[in-house]
């Protein structure tokens, strides 16, 4: 596990309830936000952060930043999270 399924719902229901009068973004938003975490990132067995980003191997680093950017408010509360971007950060 990668982060803690808890807190991120934690967020996520604050970000729907600031955005309750549009709830098909809300909608969009939670299954494109825990898909990242779910299918586009792994730590893998020599304890670095693998990133799913496309096949363009020249913008790598791009990608990967701005996929796990948003990951940053959830970091402040779930452990698990820091540690999936610190390892990623090292390994950039």
């Amino acid at each position: 596990m990668i982060y803690s399924k808890e807190i991120v719902r934690e967020w996520l229901d604050e970000v729907a309830e600031r955005a309750k009068d549009h709830p098909e973004w809300v909608d969009v938003f939670e299954r494109c936000y825990t898909d990242t975490l779910d299918n586009t990132v792994e730590i893998l067995e020599d304890g670095s952060t693998f990133v799913l980003t496309g096949d363009i191997p020249a913008m790598w680093l791009r990608d990967s930043t701005a996929q796990l950017r948003p990951y940053l408010h959830v970091a402040k509360r779930d452990p698990l999270c820091v540690r999936l971007l610190q390892v990623w950060s090292s390994v950039r």
